[in-house]
C-alpha cells in the first residue's frame, strides 16, 4: 500500500486508501470462496458425488471403517492440492511485489496548494 500511496497528495490519500482496502477485502473474499470451492470439488470428484456434497462425503466416508483409509487419503490429497494452488497464487503475487520501488519516489512540486504525502523524505 505504501508504494501505491507514495505519489499521492494528502487530499487524495483518503480515497486511495479506501479504494485499496476495498479491493483487498473484495479479492480476499473471492480468493477464499474459490479455495473453498476447489476444496469441495476435489473430494466430490474422488467420491463420485456432486460438488455441493463433497464436504459431506469427505466427513462421512472416513467415519466408515471399511472406507476409512481410502477416504482419509482422498481428503488429505484434496487439502494438499488446494493448499498447493494457494501457494502457487501467492508466489505469482510475490513477483510484482518484488518489482515495487524500494525507496520513496521524488515528489512532483507542480501542484500548488498541496503537499505530497512523503514530502521531505
Amino acid at each position: 500500500m505504501v508504494a501505491a500511496l507514495q505519489k499521492l497528495w494528502h487530499d487524495q490519500v483518503a480515497r486511495a486508501s479506501t479504494a485499496t482496502n476495498t479491493i483487498q477485502q473484495l479479492f480476499g473474499a473471492i480468493g477464499a470462496a474459490v479455495m473453498s470451492i476447489v476444496l469441495a470439488a476435489l473430494p466430490a470428484k474422488q467420491f463420485g458425488v456432486p460438488t455441493s456434497q463433497g464436504p459431506l462425503a469427505a466427513t462421512t466416508a472416513p467415519a466408515d471403517p471399511g472406507t476409512h483409509d481410502t477416504a482419509a487419503r482422498a481428503v488429505a490429497e484434496s487439502f494438499a492440492s488446494t493448499l498447493l494452488w494457494a501457494l502457487v497464487l501467492m508466489v505469482v503475487c510475490l513477483v510484482p511485489a518484488f518489482l515495487l520501488p524500494r525507496r520513496a519516489v521524488a515528489s512532483d512540486e507542480s501542484r500548488p496548494g498541496s503537499t505530497p504525502v512523503l514530502a521531505g523524505h
